[in-house]
């Protein structure tokens, strides 16, 4: 066991099995096996569901029979409430995995003075449209490169591969 560990928080619903609430969903087989590589790994796991009574046991024990185990389920460690001398309500995490949560920095991204994300992804595009034009990517190499980077990083907001253009003839030439 190693002495340094973090504690991840994994929400049942939606996020260990396909949303089904109060049936058990279709397993997320990729998140159940990054959560048994975590505690494989050293580090504690602890479910936090709204999940009560008779469905919270069915929930742990599909979890197990997943080969999936908790170090709690809707509680503190040991080690938390003996390190603070208290169960606090707020159960202690480092990571809470949740198909409902966002990271608070990724909030104020989507919600800051800049703009709402889509309202960036928007003016990305534009961008993109704009530095797409002929006579704009296709003048140098260095137009060629400011469209491409962009591209890609409009795919990786988008979710999707970029598409990425290739040096013209006369460009080719020039680099030769």
């Amino acid at each position: 066991m190693r002495e340094e560990f973090l504690i991840y928080g994994f929400d049942f619903d939606g996020t260990l099995c396909i949303h089904d609430y109060p049936r058990i969903g279709v397993p997320d087989e990729e998140m159940i096996n990054i959560a048994k590589t975590l505690k494989n790994d050293g580090h504690k796991i602890i479910m936090i569901t709204n999940r009560e009574g008779k469905e919270l046991q069915e929930a742990v024990l599909w979890c197990s029979s997943m080969g999936l185990t908790f170090d709690a389920v809707n509680d503190n460690l040991d080690e938390i409430k003996k390190a603070w001398g208290v169960n606090t309500r707020k159960i202690f995490v480092n990571k809470f995995v949740d198909d409902r949560a966002v990271h608070s920095e990724a909030f104020k991204l989507e919600h800051g003075r800049k703009g709402t994300l889509t309202q960036r992804i928007a003016n990305l595009k534009d961008l993109v449209l704009i530095q797409g034009q002929d006579g704009n990517w296709d003048f140098d190499p260095y137009m060629l490169g400011m469209y491409n980077g962009m591209e890609l990083a409009l795919s990786v907001m988008e979710g999707r591969n970029p598409v990425y253009r290739n040096a013209p003839e006369h460009m080719k030439e020039k680099l030769a």
